[in-house]
């Protein structure tokens, strides 16, 4: 190794020269590239909680049996039982439902084949002969083969022919009520038949419990059992592995420590062979078995008993003893690291968990928990600017950290549609479509309001931004403030049934005149239509749609969408600002925007530029410092090898 410092010492010193180049050069910063170097205290008790990892507070030892009858019996929940029948139900009706094709061809089109297999053969066996004896008017007991869980004969035509009957009848009885003067009644009406879950579906979980039952009872099962005596324990505590600093404060002031949404959970359920080994006290006991038993039904048994052990700890309040016994576990450890023998450790819920697992329970975001949600951040940001006296600022600073968390939680679910994320801007759409989908004029004017004009970022010159975006920065850490928007509107477009005008005006020398809630005129442009009025800085812009029939959407929504061509044409690559304005210019003049929405976009050209701009001052700035890091890394590299 010295003969090596020797031979290349050149290198080496130069190496040296470099890495406390660039030391000094992190260290005073001139350029304010470097920044939040120093580990926070808070930081790093973060970490020493997270190194515990799982902390057990509370553990409960029991005895339970279980059998192979009693598992098969309460092998499928009844929530699932319950919601599959009506899913299936459903599916049943809509795959018999077309009423220009007969019976054997929609039964031999591979619809209903593709049910059974979905929802398995027994399941679906079993909900037909509750079809039939419930809806159709079969006997079950005719109807079902005890001792397979299958259907007799040729029942499953017979019954599923009797509901395609049934729907069939109901249409007939539609087009006769409505005669020829409303196919669009006799549709939708059909429609909502084939959707319909009727009352009695609610019944089926018993039903099916009673099919079970006396297919156990028949054939081979009748003598088939096998029964498990199961001793073991439940471990319940703390799960520290993905702690932050969201979740946790030190409020040295006060002496204490704060948890906020960490809960106590189960952390472990286990028999092991030995329940007590050095009394051979076993942890899974066979006590009786019979008939064709096999390894599979042994473990389904096993399993079964481990979930008794779960269901007793629970009934024993296993979680509350966790919670009382951490709270003490964890004083003492944070009163000897931080020595303070009066510390207190106090465990907080989440303010928002109740309200998002409400809110997340269908996962679409609906118009009135949207408004809702409005609702609630709303008291939020008055409670940040006008805080209650008996709060302390770090208990306000973490409370906003704990909304961020909450709104990031929104952001992952959807709003009205699959494919439509809730944001920020969800909240007003819902606000606009509360009554009647009907987008009015001060709707749009809200929307123009909530759009705002493009600025650059005060604590980023790289990032554009808006007055809307820095007043609610908890909404927008990824930037994606204009895909957000343009999302939004997309929504809007698809979701409105109308749009109005209310304003009887002059447009140049033409009068228009009104139509219900159309404004249009009938001069030189014999099919312009004008839709609206905006006001922008004072100034009042008409916006107005040339059309060949009056009845053409506006084009307001897709006007009043940020520019997402921007960054397509104006890439990372292009560094001299002149091509830049350029291109942006260029691009305009193929625009072509209402008066309105053109002052809008007008304005935002030279903010985007300085954006660009500041980018490239950027990169020149920091593009040597990187390029020298990357070539002592790779000069390194080379030592290293050699």
């Amino acid at each position: 190794m010295i003969g090596l410092i020797f031979k290349h010492w050149k290198k080496f010193l130069d190496v040296i020269l470099v890495v406390g180049g660039i030391l000094a050069f992190t260290f005073f910063d001139p350029l304010g590239i470097f920044n939040n170097t120093k580990l926070q205290a808070t930081a790093n008790m973060v970490t020493g909680v997270k190194d515990i990892g799982q902390l057990v507070t509370a553990e409960y030892y029991g005895e339970v049996i279980s059998s192979w009858k009693e598992f098969k019996l309460t092998e499928i929940p009844e929530d699932t039982i319950s919601q599959n029948a009506e899913d299936l139900f459903v599916a049943l009706k809509v795959a018999l439902g077309d009423v220009n094709k007969g019976f054997k061809k929609q039964y031999n089109d591979g619809k209903i084949a593709k049910l059974k297999k979905d929802y398995g053969d027994e399941y679906y066996y079993k909900f037909l002969t509750f079809l039939g004896d419930n809806y159709l008017g079969f006997d079950a007991g005719k109807v079902f083969d005890e001792k397979d869980s299958d259907l007799k004969r040729n029942y499953e035509k017979k019954i599923l022919n009797r509901l395609y009957d049934k729907g069939r009848t109901y249409y007939k009885f539609l087009k006769k009520e409505y005669k020829d003067s409303d196919k669009l009644m006799v549709e939708v009406e059909y429609d909502n038949y084939l959707n319909e879950i009727p009352d009695f579906i609610e019944d089926f979980y018993n039903f099916h419990g009673f099919l079970t039952k006396k297919h156990l009872e028949s054939g081979s099962n009748k003598r088939k059992e096998i029964v498990f005596i199961g001793r073991g324990w439940v471990k319940a505590g703390f799960d520290f592995g993905k702690l932050n600093e969201g979740n946790f404060m030190y409020d040295e002031s006060n002496k204490s420590v704060h948890f906020f949404g960490i809960k106590p959970v189960i952390l472990d359920t286990d028999i092991n062979p030995w329940f007590i080994p050095e009394r051979k006290v076993k942890g899974f006991e066979l006590v009786d078995y019979s008939g064709k038993v096999n390894f599979e039904d042994a473990k389904a048994v096993k399993k079964q008993c481990k979930e008794k052990l779960l269901e007793q700890a629970r009934r024993a309040d296993i979680v509350a003893r966790a919670q009382e016994n951490g709270e003490e576990a964890l004083r003492n450890f944070f009163s000897i690291i931080l020595d303070e023998p009066d510390l207190k450790v106090q465990f907080h819920l989440h303010p928002f968990d109740l309200h998002y697992a409400i809110i997340a329970a269908d996962t679409l975001i609906d118009i009135n928990e949207a408004l809702f949600i409005q609702s609630l951040y709303q008291d939020e940001m008055d409670k940040f600017s006008s805080p209650d006296s008996e709060e302390s600022a770090s208990m306000i600073s973490k409370r906003e950290k704990l909304l961020e968390y909450f709104i990031n939680q929104l952001k992952e679910l959807h709003f009205l549609e699959k494919d439509q994320p809730f944001n920020y801007y969800s909240m007003y759409a819902a606000y606009i479509l509360r009554d009647t989908f009907h987008i009015s004029h001060a709707d749009r004017l809200l929307l123009i309001d909530l759009r705002d004009t493009l600025k650059i970022d005060s604590n980023d010159t790289l990032k554009l931004s808006t007055l809307t975006v820095r007043q609610n920065p908890s909404w927008f850490k990824d930037g994606k403030f204009r895909y957000e928007f343009k999302q939004t509107m997309e929504l809007l477009k698809n979701e409105a049934l109308s749009f109005d005008s209310t304003e009887i005006c002059k447009l140049g020398d033409s009068i228009l005149v009104s139509d219900n809630d159309s404004l249009y005129y009938v001069g030189k442009c014999d099919k312009v239509m004008a839709l609206d009025t905006l006001e922008i800085n004072g100034l009042k812009y008409y916006e107005y749609n040339a059309s060949n029939t009056l009845g053409q959407p506006s084009t307001f929504l897709d006007d009043i969408q940020y520019d997402m061509d921007y960054p397509l044409q104006i890439n990372d690559s292009i560094k001299d600002t002149t091509e830049i304005a350029t291109i942006l210019n260029e691009y305009r003049k193929n625009k072509k925007y209402n008066k309105s929405i053109d002052t809008l976009n007008r304005a935002e050209i030279s903010v985007i530029i300085k954006a660009k701009q500041n980018k490239v001052i950027y990169d020149k700035k920091v593009g040597p410092i990187n390029n020298l890091v990357a070539g002592v890394e790779t000069f390194i590299e080379k030592i290293k090898k050699k």
